[in-house]
């Protein structure tokens, strides 16, 4: 019999979603998880009412088989609870990335930067990834426990990696907000995108690359930094320019890393939590 293929039928009015957007692209599922899956029910019985799912399915089983590499692995570097942000705030942390330094001997403690008093107990490292603290600017700084305990901790030497979102949040302020105040400089939302594939060259030692070390990652972003930082020299096809802040012990760039393709970050990151709470590996 001759296969069928699938057709697509047309969504009815009662079936009609709205996918919410913002400056960044859509809202981030955890801000409304009970819509999202609402949502994606309804889409899913209309595919299901308007497709041939059997057709679809045959024609799937025909395509060649292929292979690929598994994506390289980190090496275990020690033990370290990593106290990781995330909630409604900070909803950008690759996976992947989670899963390196898991790799690595990390274990991950998630804490909420909106509601939590304080970072997690017993804590060796702090991750704070991407996401939209200026939509809750309010009431990030209204956290003055978490704040004071942020600064106090990193201060002090707790390893800390920060990207973009979480930059904003280690900053004095933001939009006049007063945040961590880890970074001193004043972050400051505009109308103006910035976006695009970075090759980033480390400028001092930081814990996840050492000076001079070469990394590659991603922009996209509608704030400044004032003063913008010089951690890393960022290069594109079209500009160059310095970039987030460093210690031996803190990073706070904008640049986002994808740690599938090179784990080292998350091997350097874990090791150096370790160091600090007498996990390394045995030698």
């Amino acid at each position: 019999a001759p296969l069928r293929l699938p057709v697509l039928g047309v969504l009815r009015r009662d079936d009609a979603l709205t996918w919410r957007d913002r400056h960044l692209g859509l809202v981030p599922v955890a801000e409304h998880a009970g819509e999202v899956q609402a949502a994606l029910d309804r889409l899913a019985a209309a595919i299901e009412r308007g497709c041939d799912l059997d057709a679809i399915a045959a024609v799937a089983r025909r395509a060649p088989a292929r292979s690929e590499a598994a994506p390289a692995a980190a090496e275990r570097a020690g033990r370290a609870r990593i106290a990781v942000a995330g909630g409604p705030a900070f909803t950008f942390t690759y996976r992947d990335n989670i899963e390196a330094l898991e790799q690595a001997g990390a274990e991950i403690v998630p804490f909420d930067p909106v509601h939590d008093a304080r970072l997690p107990a017993g804590v060796d490292g702090l991750v704070v990834g991407g996401g939209f603290p200026e939509i809750y600017g309010e009431a990030l700084a209204a956290n003055t426990p978490l704040l004071r305990d942020v600064h106090d901790r990193v201060t002090a030497g707790l390893a800390t990696w920060a990207e973009c979102g979480g930059l904003l949040w280690l900053a004095r302020t933001l939009d006049g907000r007063p945040m961590a105040g880890v970074v001193a400089a004043d972050a400051t939302m505009t109308p103006r995108l910035t976006l695009g594939y970075r090759t980033a060259v480390v400028q001092r030692d930081t814990p996840i690359a050492p000076a001079g070390a070469g990394l590659r990652g991603h922009e996209f972003h509608y704030s400044r930094l004032d003063p913008p930082g010089d951690a890393v020299q960022l290069s594109s096809r079209f500009a160059a320019g310095s970039d987030g802040y460093a210690t031996p012990t803190v990073l706070a760039t904008y640049l986002h890393l994808h740690l599938g393709a090179d784990p080292t970050p998350a091997e350097r990151f874990v090791g150096r939590c370790a160091h600090s709470s007498g996990g390394l590996c045995p030698t």
